[in-house]
């Protein structure tokens, strides 16, 4: 993935084409809209900036659920039950896999903190020992479970 240029990003004709091929594909899981996340990068280009966490506990999950994916942990009690099966799937398959050989996580910096369609959505960025920078959305329920962790690798 990577960052339109800013020129492009103002071009309201190349905008408006982009976001109508985006929406022909359907989004992946625990993702509401490819043209949104174009309209949020572009939105600021310069990259997001980390924001004030005005819920640590979700943040320090969110941490938890990582560290713990890293070794092919998962706590299902943190998944919102008609999510757990699949969110658990993935982070034991692929947790071990791509953030075990990453190294500790370092950092988790959060910069968005929205509610769409009645989820609490948060990006974060992760920083591992190795280097590795991993963008993060999280979907949680009013009730602070998790509904979907995606990456989005930068």
């Amino acid at each position: 993935m990577s960052q339109l240029a800013k020129s492009l990003c103002v071009d309201r004709t190349y905008m408006a084409m982009r976001a109508r091929r985006l929406d022909l594909v359907p989004p992946p899981s625990g993702v509401t809209s490819l043209s949104a996340q174009l309209k949020e990068s572009c939105a600021d280009p310069d990259g997001p900036k980390e924001i004030l966490d005005s819920d640590p506990a979700i943040t320090n999950l969110i941490r938890k659920t990582l560290r713990d994916a890293a070794q092919g942990i998962v706590s299902a009690d943190d998944i919102e039950p008609a999510s757990r099966e699949r969110v658990t799937s993935i982070l034991q398959r692929d947790g071990p896999r791509f953030l075990g050989p990453a190294g500790a996580l370092r950092s988790l910096t959060l910069l968005a903190d929205t509610v769409t369609d009645g989820k609490r959505v948060r990006r974060y960025r992760s920083l591992f020992a190795s280097g590795l920078s991993i963008p993060w959305t999280a979907e949680l329920t009013a009730a602070g479970k998790l509904v979907a962790l995606s990456p989005r690798p930068e």
